[in-house]
């Protein structure tokens, strides 16, 4: 089944300042997953020089879940987290093509920087 969350246009920085985006800290909780098989969702960042402008970059990347031994959760594999983006504005989408297992999207962390337009 196909699913998504997807933010509307979300406002970084002002006048002539950019953002650089680095990495997205996830907070995803998984439901009912399978005793086989690894979660994965996909996540996309478009960036953007003027909300509801078209998009300056995009970058995606596939998460891969693993469970935590001491505890109920589930951890990113890896360093799958590392995405690029440029702009002012920004949306995120989170999405999945399995069917196996649910999950619940939190608070998400963007790890970003100041940085010019090029």
């Amino acid at each position: 089944m196909d699913c998504y969350i997807q933010s509307g246009d979300v406002e970084i920085s002002e006048n002539g300042n950019y953002a650089l985006l680095s990495r997205l800290f996830p907070d995803i909780q998984f439901l009912e997953t399978p005793d086989s098989g690894t979660p994965e969702v996909t996540i996309g960042v478009s960036a953007k020089d003027f909300p509801g402008g078209t998009s300056s970059s995009e970058s995606s990347t596939n998460v891969q879940f693993v469970p935590d031994p001491d505890s109920p959760t589930y951890t990113p594999l890896g360093n799958a987290t590392a995405i690029r983006g440029r702009g002012r504005a920004l949306a995120v989408k989170f999405s999945s093509l399995a069917s196996s297992f649910r999950w619940r999207l939190g608070d998400t962390r963007i790890d970003m920087r100041p940085d010019g337009r090029r």
